[in-house]
C-alpha cells in the first residue's frame, strides 16, 4: 500500500492489482469505451481526501468526474506497485529508422506538476475557464479534461477517426462568444491555425498533471528524439526489454 497525492490535492491510498483485476485489461469493450483506466482505479484506490471533489451537496466521489491529470498520476502509482517502476518501450528512430528499446523509470523520470490555486478555484466553481482568440478577440470558455469527457470523446472519434484534431478541440470548448452551438463546428473548421495553437496553449496552462514526454537516444546514430509514453491499458502489460538502447543498460555501462 502507498499513499499518493495527485496534482489537484486528491489523496489516495493505492495498492497493486490482484489477478482477478488484471482481467479488466482483456475486456475489449471496456477498452473501446475508454473505461479500463477508471475500472483499475476504482479497484485499487481508496480515497483518503477527496480534495476539490468534495461536494457540499454530498454527491459521492466518482472517477468519471476526476481530472485526467489526477487519474494519470494514480494509474502510474498503481502500475509501479503492481509490476515495478521500470517501463519498457520500443520506437523507431526518426533519423535512421533503427528500433530504439528504452527503459523508463516511472518513479523517477516523470515530472508531476500540481495544479495552481487559481486553477483549482475555477475548477471547483464549475470547471469553466476563459481565454481570448488573438485574431478576433472573441472569448472562449473551456473545461479541463475529466475521465468522463475522455469516454465521450472516444465514442465520437471512433465514428469520425479522420476528424481527430477538430473533435478533440471541440470537446473541451463550452462556449464561443457570438457563436451559437449549431455554428460552433463550422467556426472551428474555419478557425486560423494560430488561434488553435493559442487555445491548446491555454488548455495546457491550466492542466497541470504529469509530463509523459521523455527523450530517448538511438544507439545507431546517437540522435535523440522526444517520445510521449503510451499510458493506455498497455501500461499494465509489462514485457522483457531485450534491446540494447535502454537507459538502464546505458547507465550500467557508465558506472
Amino acid at each position: 500500500m502507498s499513499q499518493v497525492t495527485c496534482p489537484s490535492g486528491l489523496v489516495l491510498e493505492i495498492r497493486g492489482l490482484k489477478n482477478k483485476e488484471i482481467n479488466i485489461l482483456t475486456d475489449k469493450q471496456a477498452i473501446r469505451d475508454g473505461k479500463v483506466q477508471q475500472q483499475i482505479l476504482a479497484a485499487s484506490c481508496t480515497v483518503v481526501d477527496a480534495g476539490p471533489y468534495n461536494e457540499p451537496n454530498g454527491k459521492p466521489f466518482s472517477w468519471p468526474d476526476v481530472l485526467i491529470a489526477d487519474q494519470t498520476v494514480a494509474l502510474i502509482a498503481v502500475r509501479c506497485l503492481t509490476f515495478g517502476s521500470e517501463y519498457d518501450i520500443d520506437v523507431h528512430c526518426d533519423q535512421c529508422r533503427k528500433r530504439i528499446s528504452w527503459t523508463v523509470d516511472l518513479s523517477q523520470d516523470l515530472t508531476v506538476e500540481p495544479l495552481s490555486a487559481d486553477t483549482l478555484k475555477v475548477f471547483a466553481q464549475g470547471n469553466r475557464f476563459e481565454t481570448v482568440l488573438p485574431s478576433t478577440g472573441k472569448k472562449v470558455w473551456f473545461c479541463l479534461t475529466t475521465g468522463g469527457l475522455i469516454q465521450r470523446l472516444q465514442k465520437v472519434i471512433d465514428k469520425n477517426p479522420d476528424k481527430l484534431w477538430t473533435i478533440s478541440l471541440a470537446a473541451r470548448i463550452l462556449e464561443i462568444e457570438g457563436v451559437t452551438d449549431m455554428d460552433r463546428k463550422r467556426f472551428l473548421d474555419e478557425m486560423d491555425a494560430g488561434d488553435t495553437m493559442r487555445l491548446r496553449e491555454a488548455f495546457e496552462e491550466h492542466e497541470g498533471g504529469i509530463d509523459t514526454d521523455i527523450v530517448a537516444e538511438c544507439s545507431g546514430c546517437m540522435s535523440e528524439q522526444e517520445i510521449s509514453l503510451p499510458l493506455g491499458h498497455t501500461l499494465f502489460l509489462p514485457r522483457k526489454n531485450k534491446g540494447k538502447g535502454s537507459r538502464r543498460e546505458r547507465d550500467d555501462l557508465l558506472r
